[in-house]
């Protein structure tokens, strides 16, 4: 049910909408949000009040304290911290990045995405890829659901977030 990303740049995809995006939520007292050292490389923490249940096969996973951020392009959420490179251990991190794809629904209202939509976790040290990923965002893009499958098996992935 497992299976690692060895690249970083499926992640890169979820991170960078947030990483250059303003008007992102304020970092708690007891979460250290930004870019730090982690190792050998660079990880970013995200702190606030967005969460998200994750569904693998019969598996569920809840992450907590992260962030949205929302331009007229794209929607990104992210929990958690994120490792920019390779580390033999990582932190707990989720994120799910939509951007406008030509000829695709604009991102800047509530819709379905099938196009350009990004989906990945790390649990338990365990990296988890979603491919064919389905985005839908509600409630004026403060909440949305998933759904897609684990890349390189039959495993289907889906579940629900919220920015608040």
């Amino acid at each position: 049910m497992r299976h690692s990303i060895r690249r970083c740049s499926l992640l890169a995809l979820v991170v960078l909408p947030v990483a250059f995006a303003e008007g992102a939520a304020p970092a708690s007292a007891a979460c250290n949000a930004g870019v730090h050292p982690f190792g050998k490389v660079q990880s970013r923490t995200f702190c606030g009040p967005a969460s998200a249940k994750v569904k693998i096969g019969s598996k569920s996973v809840t992450v907590k304290g992260g962030e949205c951020a929302r331009t007229s392009a794209s929607f990104a959420l992210n929990i958690g911290t994120i490792v920019l490179g390779s580390a033999p251990k990582r932190p707990d991190y989720f994120g799910v990045t939509v951007l406008s794809a030509k000829g695709g629904a604009p991102v800047d209202r509530d819709g379905t995405f099938t196009k350009n939509a990004v989906v990945a976790l790390v649990y338990k040290n365990a990296g988890y890829a979603i491919i064919n990923a389905t985005v839908t965002l509600k409630s004026g893009r403060t909440k949305g659901t998933f759904s897609g499958q684990l890349l390189g098996k039959s495993t289907k992935v889906s579940g629900s977030f919220s920015c608040r």
